[in-house]
């Protein structure tokens, strides 16, 4: 028997549309494209110029890579909600949690 008890979320700078944006206009990085679907997520990051890497369809998103001013770009298109920097998620509780239910 193996139960979550907790985890969290990457941290997203400021939680707005606006959230983080790494300068260097040329240098790419990972995000998290959220919209009101995910083909328009991913529709959104080609128009701009970038790169959608995967498919995320339980949140209506896309991981992308992109440009500082594909990011601005993408921000710009009307269905899409936020992007959040990609970073690893990790758990607050520890890895094995003991239960003790009798039967």
């Amino acid at each position: 028997m193996v139960a979550l008890v907790s985890c969290s979320a990457a941290s997203s700078g400021t939680g707005t549309r606006k959230g983080n944006v790494v300068a260097g206009a040329g240098q790419k990085h990972s995000y998290i494209v959220e919209a009101d679907s995910t083909d328009n997520a991913a529709r959104a990051v080609k128009a701009a110029g970038g790169d959608v890497v995967s498919r995320l369809g339980v949140i209506d998103a896309v991981e992308a890579t992109l440009t500082s001013t594909q990011h601005e770009a993408v921000l710009s298109i009307q269905g899409v909600k936020q992007i959040t920097p990609n970073a690893p998620v990790t758990t607050q509780a520890a890895a094995h949690v003991r239960d003790n239910f009798e039967i």
